[in-house]
């Protein structure tokens, strides 16, 4: 009886965790694409050799997470995670855009969604399908780890960019 309330425990919250993540990672200001769009647009500066890198890499690490958390729909039937998918999608489209503003190519753009130019990303993913979680508590505690890799890359990208600046 313990284990059963500890799993429902944790399950509650872990949804909690995920759901934060969500909201901090994907804001009322996503649905608007436009905006989004316009304050890349408005951006003259020219991107060095590292930001170029980073920014081709976070555009594979979304769809890697898009890809995750639309598997974790299709098993679970869980619509947070198909609204977390539908983030990170949002996410891409936006990476594109500041992609083809600095007329950088967009490593996505061909490939199919199990195929990743980044031999790092694809391995991440070819062993999230060889070893995915057998169950939502699992599930949940490997999508913890695969957000907070997410924001270490995101923390790493910008102290490259100040360090630069």
């Amino acid at each position: 009886m313990k284990t059963l309330k500890l799993n429902t425990s944790i399950n509650t919250l872990m949804s909690v965790l995920i759901a934060a993540l969500v909201m901090i990672s994907c804001s009322k200001n996503d649905d608007d694409l436009s905006t989004n769009m316009a304050s890349y647009e408005s951006s003259s500066k020219s991107l060095s050799d590292v930001e170029k890198n980073d920014l081709r890499f976070m555009v594979e690490k979304a769809k890697l997470m898009k890809n995750v958390y639309q598997v974790m729909h299709d098993t679970y039937q869980t619509d947070l995670f198909k609204a977390i998918a539908n983030c990170k999608e949002k996410h891409m489209i936006l990476f594109g855009v500041r992609l083809s503003k600095y007329d950088v190519e967009d490593p996505t753009a061909y490939m199919a969604d199990d195929q990743f130019a980044s031999s790092e990303l694809q391995q991440a993913y070819d062993d999230f399908i060889a070893e995915r979680p057998t169950d939502l508590t699992q599930s949940m505690l490997y999508l913890k780890g695969l957000e907070e890799d997410h924001i270490a890359c995101i923390e790493t990208s910008l102290a490259q960019i100040e360090g630069n600046g």
